[in-house]
């Protein structure tokens, strides 16, 4: 409700990332002129209207690209990275501005569950099979299959994405 109280189209923002995490939200702010005065000042309106903003930061982005997010986020304010665990039976991942995330954290805990349940169902068990997950993102899903005993293979295009599942991965064993 904050963000759309303000006038992001004035600052040249053509697209908005907001997503939740343990401790509030990131917003990312795509605009073709991030270093903008308009960007800066816009930035500063959010800061001050959001109370649980944990991370803001913009991106450079051409209003008519296909992409939410243009280039790599630069983060203005906050942790370039912040726990995410939207099911508490599931190990956590990592959320960051511009990494992939299922837009509602029920449906992405519905899809993971009926996930495991059906690799559970065709093969009985997790345990030592080889799991190859594709634009896998911060690793959500891997690190919950690996929780369950698969040896999971991550691959993900977004380097910061794939350092996020790869530190989530070594601090959960």
């Amino acid at each position: 409700a904050a963000l759309r109280a303000l006038a992001l189209h004035r600052a040249g923002v053509s697209a908005v990332d907001v997503r939740e995490v343990d401790r509030g939200v990131m917003i990312t702010l795509a605009a073709a002129d991030p270093g903008s005065a308009a960007v800066a000042a816009l930035a500063a309106a959010v800061r001050a209207s959001v109370p649980d903003l944990v991370t803001l930061s913009v991106s450079r982005r051409q209003p008519d690209a296909p992409q939410v997010i243009g280039a790599a986020p630069v983060v203005v304010v906050g942790a370039v990275a912040e726990r995410h665990t939207p099911d508490p039976d599931a190990p956590y991942h990592y959320a960051g501005p511009g990494a992939f995330t299922q837009a509602h954290p029920g449906q992405l805990v519905a899809l993971h569950r009926a996930v495991e349940a059906a690799l559970l169902d065709q093969l009985g068990s997790l345990a030592h099979r080889r799991v190859l997950e594709l634009y896998g993102g911060t690793g959500a899903l891997g690190l919950r299959l690996a929780r369950a005993g698969a040896e999971v293979t991550l691959v993900e295009s977004f380097p910061t994405a794939a350092e996020l599942a790869a530190q989530a991965a070594r601090e959960q064993g």
